[in-house]
């Protein structure tokens, strides 16, 4: 369990406002009217997800992170808060504790749970014998039985959360175009580096899958920064993706849109940057009025994907920070937290 002055931090930089007024919703109509999210700043970072500090049993505490519930009860009329979840066997309740305050009861219940790495979880809260959702927690999911349950990730994770496959793959395309890994050199790159993950992997040396795009996990970053902190933008994804989707149908109608010719998407993203707005062909303007407005977005985060930490889901196996390291003189290994990096200090 972290302790009470842990979760007292990030309830105070997050949820101390008792005030119902929505304020951060920011007329995107994410949250329903009365729902407590809309009031709380960066309520993506709930529940908090962390450096694991004890590893289950024998396990490694690379291989964990640490997930911190809080369930607020400003007035204060709650006697017990639990969480069920695909995290633990059977959906077994475990018991948030009262978070206290130089001896004094506060309005949070917490509680913290190593879980696994690169992985996605469902799960609710029990108060007072009542199943909720996560009233903070803005990701949720509804499952095939029509219930809805709240939803988190864990660092490294690599399976879609709220983009479809179709759109993850004409991103990649897109990515490879944006990112400079598409010149003679960084193909050699890509290819050296690829085939020695591959080695690796054979002789049991590094784990799981290592590849996932040519883009360095940009269009993974993507999706999971569309999950969260960027979770505004993704109505311009699904939007902007799907009449992309329709334009390379239409002038490539022999594949599908992500197996289209590297000259159909060249076309495009040069059509994408011309003028103030993009002269884009086929473009619907009354959908979406900027398609140069959308290039721009997708730039930004591309290059921050091809370039984070990996725990946020981009710059896979470090691919990204290996390549600059092949041009550039770049050392991070020792800064970082081991088994990415070989510092013994840092926990990422």
């Amino acid at each position: 369990m972290r302790d009470d002055q842990y979760v007292l931090n990030h309830c105070t930089a997050y949820l101390a406002r008792r005030d119902q007024t929505p304020r951060h919703d920011f007329g995107y109509g994410h949250y329903q009217v009365g729902d407590i999210g809309a009031r709380v700043r960066e309520a993506w970072r709930f529940p908090i997800v962390d450096s694991c500090a004890v590893a289950p049993g024998n396990g490694s505490v690379f291989e964990f992170n640490d997930v911190t519930f809080v369930y607020p009860d400003f007035e204060m009329q709650h006697g017990s808060v639990s969480v069920v979840g695909t995290f633990d066997r059977l959906y077994k309740p475990i018991n948030l504790n009262r978070i206290n305050f130089l001896g004094e009861p506060t309005a949070y219940f917490a509680v913290t749970i190593p879980v696994p790495k690169r992985s996605v979880f469902h799960y609710r809260l029990i108060v007072d014998g009542e199943f909720v959702v996560d009233q903070i927690n803005p990701q949720r999911d509804r499952l095939d039985n029509g219930e809805v349950w709240s939803r988190f990730f864990t660092w490294e994770c690599t399976s879609p959360v709220v983009l479809q496959r179709w759109q993850l793959r004409i991103l990649e395309r897109f990515c490879d175009h944006i990112l400079p890994f598409r010149t003679k050199q960084g193909e050699r790159f890509f290819s050296w580096y690829y085939k020695h993950l591959a080695e690796e992997a054979k002789a049991g040396a590094i784990r799981g899958s290592f590849r996932i795009d040519d883009s360095a996990g940009a269009a993974n970053y993507i999706d999971k920064i569309l999950a969260k902190e960027e979770r505004h933008h993704l109505g311009d994804y699904n939007i902007c993706l799907k009449q992309l989707g329709r334009i390379i149908r239409d002038r490539d109608p022999d594949f599908e849109p992500e197996n289209a010719s590297e000259k159909t998407y060249v076309d495009l993203y040069n059509e994408m940057a011309t003028g103030p707005i993009g002269e884009v062909v086929g473009w619907n303007l009354s959908e979406y009025g900027s398609p140069r407005h959308f290039l721009n977005l997708l730039r930004r985060h591309a290059f921050t994907g091809a370039f984070s930490h990996p725990k946020y889901g981009g710059n896979l196996t470090t691919a990204g920070w290996q390549f600059l390291k092949s041009r550039f003189p770049f050392e991070w290994h020792q800064s970082l937290e081991q088994p990415v990096g070989t510092s013994t200090n840092y926990r990422g």
